[in-house]
């Protein structure tokens, strides 16, 4: 899914194939994502940089075509309306797939937990942003998920806001 939005995505946006990837491609830009969390630098052009170059990044591809992917990478086609139909309709596709895993890799057990919690976000994407007073990272987009005694993931939902009430029913009631 997301390989062949992305591509279509880069069709989409110049009108010529700008990029082309595969899924071994995508896999490796997941795995220099990660190795950044663990070797953090100051900037994402010092993990190929001369002189702080960490070779199992740069090795893997270059920047130029790291941050090719990265300005590309879609999970939905921009051009189907029918998608459209919540605040998160670029991700929707991808989560649907992560939830169903959830629910497919740990079923409901007798003890779980429901609870808030925080995925810590300080970006300009507000329209689900959302700030919890108290948490340690107060700022960040909220799911709701429910964990089995141990912590294992077993469903979760993604707060969009406030539920849009339809309006009430205006007709006489018998």
């Amino acid at each position: 899914m997301v390989v062949e939005q992305t591509n279509l995505y880069s069709f989409h946006k110049s009108g010529k194939q700008v990029i082309s990837i595969d899924m071994k491609e995508f896999k490796q830009v997941i795995g220099i994502y990660l190795m950044m969390g663990v070797v953090r630098l100051d900037s994402q052009r010092d993990y190929w940089a001369e002189a702080t170059r960490i070779e199992k990044i740069a090795s893997i591809m270059t920047r130029d075509r790291f941050h090719a992917i990265l300005a590309n990478i879609h999970f939905a086609d921009n051009l189907d309306k029918n998608i459209r139909v919540d605040k998160i309709w670029k991700i929707s596709p991808w989560l649907i797939k992560l939830r169903n895993q959830c629910l497919l890799a740990s079923p409901p057990t007798e003890y779980s937990s429901i609870d808030e919690m925080i995925i810590p976000f300080q970006g300009k994407f507000s329209k689900i942003k959302q700030y919890v007073k108290g948490k340690p990272h107060p700022w960040g987009f909220k799911i709701w998920a429910r964990t089995d005694s141990s912590g294992v993931l077993q469903d979760f939902e993604l707060y969009q806001g406030k539920a849009e009430m339809p309006p009430p029913d205006s007709s006489p009631r018998s």
